[in-house]
């Protein structure tokens, strides 16, 4: 395939022309489109093509009926890391569950810069980087211009993680702002041993880790600032991001062990006591840092056949969440004991199968 194809929306986009804001599968589509067109524009830029007829760009919002609004750079102001854009009313009156305003988010590329962002998400330093604190800039710009109903933020991989953070830091201030977020990294500190022990070891290893945390958040930290995190993190059992986890993909799949173990050891009052508190090397140095899988609800976008992806590139790729024929099962998970208003029950690692694409 020639370079420019990948960023093209008539070859690698949707083959449908016509989407549904009240069907979910079409509503997942078009957000990962629009964070498709933020690949496409820096393609664009690296090409010099940005306002040429050779631009690749503009289809992957205009045929959503947005206009881009503005574009959030890199500390170089050479890169473009995200955009901003707005629902076009000039062509169409808006659908009640199409957002005003979205912000898109890229995720990584080859550059240096984009791995050096990798590393402090592994690292749980990702509120430090001037790539989190242009988004989160632009997000809290966003909703006092539009208010936080009418905004929604959504990125793929490094892109998912920088959005995760910047509304997980809107919702700890009580702005609960819709979020999107496809692939998004787990940077837990035991996820890098399933992969090296298998999948049992794996949550044995983590109910240690859980306990051993839950100790030293005992010992080490004082009751007050236990009782603030503690308050913060179930403040936000209200807010439930949407999260698009294939189970194949090493990057995401982690939350769904996040969730399905913690669920399990909430028997346990040790998963309680660590729950909201950051990793065990935070707790020792008294780290500030908030972890961005460190969220106690969600709705876990799943794929229906278990993610039986030709590999894990494929699993980790954003073209599969807008692909024809695709059944994605809904998970609503919460660890505070909240319930979802409109599931009371609370289903729980219990899917509901939307139809597939037509």
């Amino acid at each position: 395939m020639p370079e420019d194809d990948a960023y093209r929306f008539e070859v690698t986009g949707p083959k449908r022309k016509h989407f549904n804001w009240d069907v979910p599968d079409d509503k997942r589509a078009i957000l990962a489109c629009l964070v498709s067109s933020v690949y496409s524009l820096q393609h664009d830029r690296s090409k010099n093509y940005t306002g040429t007829p050779q631009a690749l760009a503009p289809p992957w919002w205009t045929s959503f009926n947005y206009e881009l609004l503005d574009v959030i750079l890199g500390n170089d102001k050479l890169r473009i890391n995200g955009a901003v854009f707005v629902w076009n009313y000039k062509n169409h009156w808006k659908p009640a569950r199409a957002p005003m305003v979205v912000l898109a988010l890229r995720g990584t590329d080859s550059l240096t810069s984009d791995l050096i962002v990798d590393f402090k998400i592994a690292n749980q330093e990702l509120y430090k980087t001037g790539r989190f604190t242009a988004a989160y800039n632009a997000l809290r710009n966003a909703v006092a211009w539009h208010g936080k109903d009418n905004v929604c933020i959504t990125g793929h991989s490094l892109g998912a993680a920088v959005a995760l953070s910047a509304a997980r830091m809107m919702a700890s201030h009580g702005q609960f702002v819709e979020a999107h977020l496809f692939n998004p990294p787990f940077s837990s500190s035991t996820a890098p041993y399933k992969s090296l022990f298998g999948a049992e070891t794996y949550s044995n290893l983590q109910e240690v880790y859980t306990v051993a945390k839950a100790g030293l958040v005992n010992l080490l930290v004082d009751a007050a600032k236990r009782r603030e995190s503690e308050a913060e993190f179930a403040a936000l059992g209200s807010w439930y991001p949407d999260m698009y986890v294939h189970p194949s993909d090493p990057v995401c799949s982690g939350f769904l062990e996040h969730f399905k173990n913690y669920q399990y050891m909430l028997q346990g009052k040790y998963a309680r006591l660590a729950m909201p508190h950051e990793s065990i090397r935070g707790v020792l140095c008294s780290s500030k840092a908030k972890p961005h899988h460190l969220i106690p609800s969600a709705r876990l976008h799943v794929p229906a056949d278990e993610g039986k992806a030709a590999s894990a590139r494929d699993a980790h790729s954003l073209t599969q969440w807008w692909s024809d024929g695709a059944v994605v099962q809904v998970q609503f998970v919460n660890l505070t004991g909240q319930e979802h208003l409109d599931h009371p029950l609370q289903i729980l690692f219990g899917g509901i199968s939307y139809e597939p694409m037509v």
